[in-house]
């Protein structure tokens, strides 16, 4: 015997015997002209009616299990689409591995006298009349989508009546329908019919030629030379040799190369071209290799986007070097970029070049840009030493604003632009300083730098010999600490005493509102330039500050001479997937438009208009929002536009490839197999486990707990209790009336 009392027993005992002895007390009382014998036996039977329904208070009783009459129905489906003809170990094939599970799971549901009801699954759900119904299918459907089909299931068992106890799914896990879980997972949780998954297959090496470029989108000037390059991988096809093209809008090949690669080796090959005369697009592709399955991702496309603005940059030099009077030469000479340089000879002297036919000028004023308009003309500034001698707090300020709210950029081209600390630019900066560094370094690009798009790319990767062959930098000083949102793209290594030295960040950028800050950490890089040996590796002090400034310029949310900016949430995503943009405006505020939408373009395709809807950024300033979603896979091109829907910026490149299908990835999916099963209660197992497991869980149910189907049995609903209550009541009556006590 169990109690179940109607308050927690804390508070009724202390109530029952307050009560019980209270009740005797006031008896003992009430009964003082009575006789001694007769006085203590009406106080026991009064002390024992109230004992006893302080018994009752108690509850006591038993909890009894609800009948269980209902047969619950448990449902194995079998995935059935085509990824399951992979080889899995001695059963030739997942489907037949998955077959012998169902197999085994029909000889326990007849052991245990469980209902079991099969069905296969691919795109959509195909119930079995019998296991042998389903042991005679094929395993050839063009997609899986297990979500769909556990819903489906659900709603036909409870259709008809039936409880749905589980189900079991035997299945790669591989879910390449896109389809949101959530919802049939809360249906399948409120009905306490968990899933259960069991994995058939694992890990798969497929063979596979793929062609990739982080850098989809080239930005030139007309007549410029252009590099497009794509990272070429081999998975697991051997020692192969490959033929890459390249290939124009037109079809016709422009440039081909051969890439050889080692198993599972990559290799990044690049082509040189003159830029167009007009934006267009060229696919760099290999041929299908003797062992793929699937070649869809074995062409990339690149769009060439042309601009007509040039760049146009300031550079201020307060202690003028050979790396300051080698830089300026450079970008003058660059057809795309025009250059205003002003040097400090002394205090109040400063020599002035700009890019053009005027020769040198000396004046006696810095001829810094004052005004935002006066920094607003250009894209980029250049800080080399001796920034204290241009800058004031008025400037910086301006210097600052014309980094995070116009989208310009800044680059520090010789480590720390000033003497001592400076409050007031450090925030500008993307590090915070630390001492001198003794030793000279060589160049070392980094993995960030190669992802960025500089490297690899635009200038040769971190594992070209070029690097280690060319001049060391030396001045570079230590960094206490990066800030949030720089990137290190190069480093400065030393190998002191034949070991591998140490690292010094030599190449940083930051975004900083719409805009980028760069630092170049060491001086030195004119030897790339004058030594005859450093250009015999070719012109690379050309190439680095060319492309860096032209990279640093696009890395900021502004291109050359463009008042509006767009950026996508993602440049590479699936068929369906959403994708966000945001578009800005630095121009004049008088002239921001009032409204603003975009077009997405595809290749050869369709095209779609996309409402943008105003909002503020963090400065105060218009930005426009909205988000679009391309159904068809294939290389699409996203520019703004005005009301009467003529282009306004730049171009933004999006590859939208095809969902994965069976072929693309024969890769068991655990992850998505766990989530699915967790979010209904089930559990994920292997298919060496399966068997036993559902062995138990097809027991015939027990009783459970009172939350789990059982109700409470009281004591006290007998027909005899309240007798056995009467009983001292009815005595305590019986004594007094004979003694005269009523």
């Amino acid at each position: 015997m169990t109690f179940n009392p109607v308050i927690p027993f804390p508070l009724l005992i202390p109530l029952a015997v307050l009560v019980v002895a209270g009740g005797a007390w006031l008896a003992w009382r009430s009964n003082a002209r009575t006789s001694g014998r007769l006085r203590v036996g009406l106080t026991i039977l009064r002390a024992l009616a109230l004992s006893a329904f302080a018994l009752i208070l108690c509850n006591p009783g038993n909890w009894q299990p609800l009948a269980d009459t209902a047969r619950k129905v448990w449902a194995v489906v079998v995935d059935s689409s085509a990824s399951m003809q992979t080889p899995d170990g001695t059963d030739g094939s997942r489907w037949q591995s998955a077959v012998n599970i169902a197999d085994e799971i029909n000889t326990i549901a007849e052991k245990r006298d469980a209902d079991v009801e099969f069905a296969v699954f691919d795109r959509t759900l195909v119930p079995q009349e019998s296991f042998d119904q389903l042991s005679a299918q094929q395993s050839d459907g063009d997609g899986s989508d297990l979500v769909t089909a556990c819903g489906d299931l659900i709603s036909r068992i409870s259709a008809r009546g039936d409880e749905l106890g589980g189900v079991i799914a035997l299945t790669d896990g591989r879910q390449t329908v896109r389809t949101d879980p959530a919802g049939v997972a809360l249906r399948a949780r409120a009905e306490g019919i968990p899933v259960h998954g069991v994995l058939i297959g694992g890990d798969w090496e497929q063979s596979d030629l793929e062609i990739s470029s982080p850098r989809r989108l080239v930005v030139a000037f007309s007549g410029q030379k252009v590099q497009l390059s794509a990272l070429v991988q081999n998975h697991g096809l051997g020692n192969i040799r490959a033929t890459v093209e390249l290939v124009d809008a037109e079809g016709r090949v422009v440039d081909t190369t051969n890439a050889i690669l080692g198993n599972d080796a990559s290799q990044v090959i690049s082509f040189t071209i003159e830029a167009p005369e007009n934006s267009t697009e060229f696919t760099i592709r290999a041929p299908k290799m003797e062992g793929e399955r699937v070649d869809s991702n074995n062409a990339e496309t690149v769009r060439v986007s042309l601009i007509d603005t040039k760049t146009r940059i300031f550079i201020a030099e307060g202690a003028p070097y050979w790396d300051s009077k080698f830089l300026a030469q450079l970008l003058r000479q660059q057809p795309h970029i025009t250059v205003n340089s002003v040097y400090r000879i002394s205090d109040e002297r400063y020599f002035r070049i700009d890019s053009g036919d005027a020769g040198p000028t000396e004046s006696s004023a810095d001829v810094f840009p004052n005004t935002a308009d006066e920094l607003g003309a250009y894209d980029v500034i250049i800080l080399g030493k001796g920034a204290e001698h241009f800058l004031t707090s008025e400037r910086i300020a301006l210097l600052r604003e014309f980094v995070s709210q116009k989208g310009g950029a800044v680059l520090f081209s010789r480590g720390k632009a000033y003497a001592g600390k400076w409050e007031a630019l450090e925030p500008l900066e993307p590090v915070l300083w630390g001492g001198n560094t003794g030793g000279e370094m060589h160049f070392e690009p980094s993995r960030d730098g190669e992802v960025a798009g500089l490297f690899g790319q635009a200038l040769p990767g971190s594992g070209d010999a070029i690097w280690e062959s060319l001049p060391t930098l030396k001045d570079a000083r230590q960094v206490d600490s990066i800030k949030p949102f720089t990137r290190v793209l190069a480093y400065g290594t030393t190998n002191a005493g034949g070991g591998s030295g140490g690292k010094v960040p030599l190449l940083l950028v930051r975004r900083y509102g719409q805009g980028a800050v760069g630092l170049v950490n060491a001086d030195g890089l004119w030897k790339w330039d004058f030594f005859p040996e450093a250009r015999e590796l070719g012109n690379m002090y050309l190439e680095f500050w060319s492309q860096l400034t032209q990279w640093l310029v696009s890395y900021a949310e502004f291109l050359p001479g463009e008042d509006y900016a767009l950026n996508l949430s993602a440049t590479k995503v699936e068929s369906g997937t959403p994708i966000n943009l945001r578009a800005g405006y630095r121009g004049p505020e008088e002239n921001a438009p009032t409204t603003m939408q975009a077009r997405a373009t595809r290749s050869g395709g369709e095209a779609q208009t996309i409402g943008l809807g105003t909002a503020l950024d963090t400065t105060g300033r218009t930005i426009w929002r909205g988000s679009f979603e391309p159904t068809t896979a294939g290389f699409w091109m996203v520019q703004l536009v005005d009301a009467e829907g003529q282009a306004v910026g730049p171009e933004v490149a999006l590859s939208v490839t095809s969902p994965p299908d069976e072929f693309t990835e024969v890769a068991a999916d655990p992850e998505f197999l766990a989530r699915l099963t967790s979010a209904t209660g089930g559990r994920l197992l292997t298919a060496s486990e399966a068997t036993s497991v559902i062995d138990e869980l097809m027991k015939p149910m027990e009783a459970g707990s009172r939350d789990a189907g059982s109700i409470w049995n009281p004591l006290w609903a007998r027909w005899w209790v309240p007798i056995l209550l009467m009983i001292p009541l009815a005595g305590e009556w019986w004594l007094r009336r004979r003694n005269g006590l009523l």
